[in-house]
């Protein structure tokens, strides 16, 4: 499989996230192809599965504990640079507006497919 991405992490700006791992291909031993992390406990996952559908994830607090903010998704390939974008608008907002704390109701995931 490992097919390739049609862009580079390395040439994206990720404004106040800082890029801690990447892939630049769908490699078939880990769906994980980057992890950006932000300020005020933000993460960023974006995987693929069977380099068919990419999902990109943001997420605040402790991932194992808590659901994710929004998952953006793109059926294609072609798309993930999108999904990467506006997760990464989103990121910003959310970093700005510091609206999550660990007290009080957990949040409703947001789902967002990419066209």
């Amino acid at each position: 499989m490992d097919a390739g991405l049609p862009f580079s992490f390395e040439d994206i700006d990720f404004g106040s996230g800082r890029l801690m791992f990447y892939m630049n291909c769908c490699d078939e031993d880990s769906s994980l192809l980057a992890h950006i992390e932000y300020p005020d406990n933000f993460d960023i996952m974006a995987e693929h599965y069977d380099a068919k559908i990419f999902t990109v994830t943001l997420y605040w607090g402790i991932m194992d504990h808590c659901p994710p903010v929004a998952v953006f998704r793109a059926g294609d390939i072609s798309m993930l640079e999108k999904a990467l974008s506006e997760c990464v608008r989103r990121a910003e907002r959310e970093v700005e507006e510091k609206r999550f704390s660990y007290y009080g109701k957990l949040w409703d995931t947001e789902y967002i497919d990419v066209r």
